[in-house]
């Protein structure tokens, strides 16, 4: 074991563990795929177009949803998401996920510089740092309490004493910087860009 290379987790599994550690993570089977929810639709380059239909049976209105928007309200596992034509959910296609319309024996493993934007930018991710520092606040008293159950959530590790003198400074010029809002909403913005900074390490991504 001891010359075990770091080997980075499938799609499925970065996904669904950022679901776990929000405490976002349904892990109930759905009924029915998200694309039979929306009814009868169109794919028009990555954009679901649905057409109400009047008692006449002509067209009434239309809405349209991206499908990306679909794949990101949806806090199943990843083993459920519908996969759409040349459209796969932007946290699965960016990590190597295995072409559908393929038999794929084996998968590619790559680093690239969109997987590091996904983690800085894309709202999936804000919005489970966001539920993750929620959870943070309900299951532990204090911030160095807090921080130390971030990295036992998302590493399976005790907290370095580094790592959580790190955090407690980051909080500070946080503090410094004039934040507005209530001090539980500043807390909680303060805890979910720890988490979001600690989702995006490569520690989080691999295994060791």
């Amino acid at each position: 074991m001891w010359r075990h290379s770091p080997r980075r987790f499938d799609a499925e599994v970065i996904r669904d563990s950022i679901l776990s550690i929000s405490k976002s993570l349904d892990v109930r089977r759905p009924r029915a795929s998200l694309v039979a929810r929306v009814g009868p639709a169109a794919v028009r380059n990555g954009i679901l177009v649905t057409t109400t239909l009047n008692e006449q049976g002509g067209a009434a209105n239309s809405q349209r949803t991206t499908v990306e928007q679909l794949s990101q309200s949806a806090h199943y596992r990843s083993v459920y998401l519908p996969v759409i034509r040349d459209y796969p959910p932007r946290a699965l296609e960016l990590f190597d996920f295995a072409e559908a319309s393929m038999v794929v024996g084996k998968r590619e493993s790559s680093n690239t510089p969109d997987q590091g934007l996904f983690f800085l930018n894309n709202p999936f991710v804000l919005e489970q740092s966001d539920a993750m520092a929620r959870r943070l606040v309900s299951e532990a008293k204090d911030l160095p309490a807090q921080v130390a159950l971030a990295f036992r959530l998302a590493y399976c590790r005790e907290a370095k004493p580094a790592e959580i003198k790190a955090a407690l400074k980051f909080v500070a010029e946080f503090e410094n910087a004039g934040q507005r809002g209530s001090p539980n909403e500043v807390r909680l913005r303060q805890l979910s860009f720890i988490c979001q900074s600690i989702i995006s390490t490569a520690e989080f991504r691999y295994s060791r």
